[in-house]
């Protein structure tokens, strides 16, 4: 789909052009940078994303940290989340469990235990992400990561992107609510309605079963310890 086409069916849409008006350039503008900013803004939650990212990057021995990003120890785009992941070595496939901040607290001895990967805790910092992985690699191994894959954004009006089946209802009414927004006029019920029930569609047909993650919670301290094994 082209941004004029999708930015002038909405600007119609939420009353700010009349039906067959031209929108001047300054209308174009502002339509074009509300668009990315919503695809911006879907990017961030793993049920927009229609597109799983797999990548692979090699481990070094006795390295436990990696930064992730452009620039970074995985120069890739740096990722808002990690959907699963895994580690090959010898032509075999080892998973990775993903934890979470408060279970890799509970790891008293980060960076002097080595073995094969078993946990992997990411703290999305910015610009460049962080990777740890528990234990530290004893061997050189590789390290796949899949990843949601951001939107793609449109980097003029005359930009033709092709999105799944779906997303052009959803596309076209959320940039009506957003414009709408945008120039200070009210939104129809029927366009909120829309907006609401193609984003639903969208988020159920692009979730899928969640990465598996161990269950913490057990009583004492409330956290499963990964040394104890309890």
């Amino acid at each position: 789909m082209k941004a004029i086409d999708l930015i002038t069916r909405a600007l119609v849409g939420a009353g700010i052009l009349a039906s067959g008006e031209t929108p001047k350039n300054d209308e174009v503008q502002t339509g074009l940078q509300v668009l990315n900013d919503m695809l911006d803004s879907w990017s961030v939650s793993r049920l927009f994303v229609y597109q799983l990212l797999e990548e692979n990057f090699p481990l070094t021995v006795g390295k436990g940290t990696y930064t992730i990003g452009p620039g970074g120890d995985f120069s890739t785009a740096r990722p808002i989340d990690i959907q699963s992941c895994y580690a090959r070595l010898n032509n075999v496939d080892y998973p990775i469990t993903l934890i979470d901040n408060d279970a890799y607290s509970d790891i008293g001895l980060k960076a002097s235990v080595p073995g094969l990967p078993l946990f992997l805790y990411y703290d999305p910092q910015t610009p460049l992400g962080e990777i740890n992985f528990w234990p530290v690699p004893s061997q050189a191994m590789t390290f796949f990561i899949q990843t949601p894959r951001q939107l793609t954004q449109f980097t003029d009006q005359t930009a033709d992107v092709t999105f799944p089946p779906g997303y052009a209802e959803a596309l076209r009414y959320g940039l009506i609510v957003r414009l709408a927004a945008e120039f200070g006029l009210p939104v129809s019920q029927a366009a909120a309605e829309l907006s609401k029930s193609s984003i639903e569609r969208l988020q159920t047909n692009n979730s899928t079963v969640p990465v598996l993650r161990p269950e913490f919670s057990t009583g004492g301290s409330g956290r499963f310890n990964i040394l104890r094994g309890y």
